[in-house]
């Protein structure tokens, strides 16, 4: 007899009290096992007018808008700071269920600053909203606003959802 014919001869005998723990904790080991794998990719782009970053799940793209001491009527920088704006456009390339949230971008200054999407900038109109749940070819569009000091000089933006790490050079 196989060692293995005898192993499964011995767990058949075993009493139904002990088995079913045994096999619980080999189900959740298997779950934990075989869940989905994911796989970080990176790209870097320029912009000239308008990008063209597509990245192995992810298409992102952005255009200036300039810099803004205000969104709207209510949303301003404030003394001695500005808004870098840009229209920004993610489309889901090819993941089932893929979040967009307009807080996975963040933004490089000459200086090596980093600023986040502006909290108060996302009430603005047209402001880019994370969208939960993406299908392939599902696209994002809104602005996204990095509120700075006024004499900073934007260099680069990143989009990162923990799958794809996008960086656009300005």
């Amino acid at each position: 007899m196989t060692p293995i014919v005898r192993m499964m001869k011995r767990y058949i005998n075993m009493p139904l009290k002990y088995a079913l723990p045994l096999l619980f904790i080999c189900a959740l080991v298997l779950s934990a096992t075989t869940g989905r794998t994911t796989q970080t990719t990176e790209t870097t782009k320029n912009l000239s007018g308008g990008n063209a970053a597509t990245n192995a799940g992810v298409d992102v793209s952005l255009t200036s808008l300039g810099k803004m001491a205000s969104l709207g009527t209510y949303i301003t920088a404030g003394t001695g700071n500005t808004f870098a704006v840009y229209n920004a456009t993610v489309k889901n390339l090819n993941a089932k269920d893929r979040s967009i949230n307009e807080f996975n971008f963040k933004m490089r200054d000459t200086a090596g600053n980093i600023y986040n999407v502006d909290l108060g900038a996302t009430a603005a109109d047209g402001a880019m909203k994370a969208v939960t749940g993406t299908q392939p070819g599902d696209i994002v569009r809104g602005t996204v606003a990095f509120k700075m000091p006024q004499g900073a000089t934007p260099k680069n933006v990143t989009y990162d959802d923990n799958y794809d790490k996008i960086t656009i050079n300005l």
